[in-house]
């Protein structure tokens, strides 16, 4: 769950792959995102993380796709919800197993976005990719999503690793 600036709007996820909003304590009666048809709940998988920006005007959320990677996902709130149009990849890790995917995602008190990563493997890391320096995968992602503006004049295509 995340909550809004405004201390009365929360951004509810559900592992299946919708995001639903309680407004002054009232659920909203449609999804505010729904991407169940990109979302596989197999395992350890699902929905993972939902977090807003500070600013207010984009959602993020993490979940595992078919491939059972975890994909990290930029979306952009307007008046209406979200524009499904604005959905943008941020950020895509290949885990090789069903399990240890990872969890929550949340803005720091330092305006960073913050992803919490499993280290993909059945059971006991095997692989050790959390003592690894080269790979994403058990580990506490900190990242910097570029701002609205920035995008305008480009940025840096999402990485897929």
């Amino acid at each position: 769950m995340a909550v809004a600036d405004d201390d009365t709007t929360f951004y509810v996820r559900e592992r299946a792959g919708r995001v639903r909003v309680i407004r002054a304590g009232r659920l909203a009666p449609r999804p505010l995102l729904d991407l169940t048809d990109q979302v596989v709940v197999e395992g350890e998988g699902g929905l993972l993380g939902v977090a807003v920006a500070p600013e207010g005007r984009q959602l993020y959320v993490s979940f595992t796709d078919q491939d059972h990677a975890v994909r990290l996902v930029e979306a952009t709130l307007d008046a209406d919800g979200v524009d499904r149009g604005s959905l943008r990849d941020v950020l895509t890790i290949e885990q090789p197993s069903t399990r240890h995917h990872g969890g929550n995602l949340v803005f720091g008190p330092d305006g960073l976005l913050w992803l919490g990563i499993g280290d993909g493997s059945p059971g006991g890391d095997p692989a050790n990719a959390a003592q690894s320096l080269t790979e994403l995968s058990g580990k506490l992602l900190r990242l910097d999503p570029p701002p609205l503006a920035a995008r305008a004049i480009g940025c840096r295509p999402p990485t897929r690793l």
